[in-house]
């Protein structure tokens, strides 16, 4: 199995904003030597979407975990990173369709129904400390009706387990 975990744009260029992928990091240390992880944050990239299509194509991952830190800029600026989510996970299904899109971070646990239903590439959200649940989504084939933590798709209803 191939994972790629990614760390989605949540600073306006120009900000200098640089802040390091904690929880992406946390996450990448509980990855069972079995998995080949691959990690890219397009915060520190000058070309972060011309990179990822780049990682996706080279890559091929099974499984890709997009962190959402914050839904809006620090500093009082006036600006929306929805739309970085929303590219990514569109470009993971546009040139990956069988890939397994997760989603996590403080902005996506935050607005996490919201998100999923705005999103809908994205197969499962983790909510909340992803620590606890992740290495339960590492696999192949899971029953996500029996993690709890996490908010997942079925038959189109969209399913928040506690």
């Amino acid at each position: 199995m191939k994972l790629l975990l990614v760390q989605v744009p949540t600073s306006h260029l120009g900000a200098g904003e640089k802040v390091y992928p904690l929880g992406l990091s946390r996450l990448s240390s509980l990855v069972p030597s079995r998995v080949e992880k691959l990690a890219l944050d397009m915060n520190i990239c000058p070309d972060p979407w011309a990179l990822l299509k780049q990682v996706l194509e080279e890559h091929g991952p099974d499984q890709v975990c997009l962190s959402f830190r914050n839904l809006d800029p620090l500093a009082g600026h006036q600006a929306s990173y929805l739309a970085s989510l929303k590219t990514a996970a569109l470009l993971v299904r546009t040139l990956i369709p069988k890939a397994r899109i997760m989603a996590g971070g403080p902005a996506f646990s935050l607005f996490a129904k919201r998100l999923m239903e705005e999103i809908p590439q994205i197969d499962i959200g983790l909510l909340g400390e992803g620590e606890l649940v992740f290495k339960k989504l590492l696999s192949p084939v899971i029953q996500p009706d029996k993690i709890p933590g996490i908010i997942w798709r079925n038959n189109g209803r969209i399913i928040s387990n506690p």
